[in-house]
């Protein structure tokens, strides 16, 4: 038996990887903290967290099976709950842009383009 840890960035990726792991013989079972999925299942695998590395553990034919999926393999993480996605795709900590914020009204006057606020008096008496 042998673990590896592989990575799935597209949907196409995760059809090859199963594609890929079919016709071999043995067990595949994808690993995420206490979740264990069969690894040929497109549902099971779906039903994963696929923003971070996943454990694949390998029953049998380990050597043909990594040859297989060599691509899918990433390096192990230090600490697999940790994983951020930016750890994997740096672009994903670059910051986003702020979003614009409505300019803020003094009590009792509108902004050009709101509905006019109730008057204050009429709050303070409730």
């Amino acid at each position: 038996m042998e673990t590896v840890y592989v990575y799935f960035s597209t949907v196409m990726e995760v059809k090859r990887f199963v594609e890929s792991i079919s016709p071999l013989e043995g067990d595949f079972d994808l690993i995420d903290g206490r979740y264990i999925v069969d690894a040929r299942s497109l549902m099971g695998i779906f039903g994963m967290n696929l923003t971070k590395p996943v454990q694949l553990r390998i029953h049998k034919n380990s050597k043909k099976a990594i040859r297989a999926i060599k691509s899918f393999i990433v390096e192990e993480p230090v600490n697999p709950a940790a994983v951020s996605p930016a750890v994997i795709n740096p672009a994903a900590s670059k910051p986003t842009p702020p979003v614009p914020q409505a300019p803020a009204a003094a009590p009792g006057t509108a902004v050009s383009g709101t509905a006019s606020p109730v008057p204050r008096v009429i709050l303070e008496e409730i």
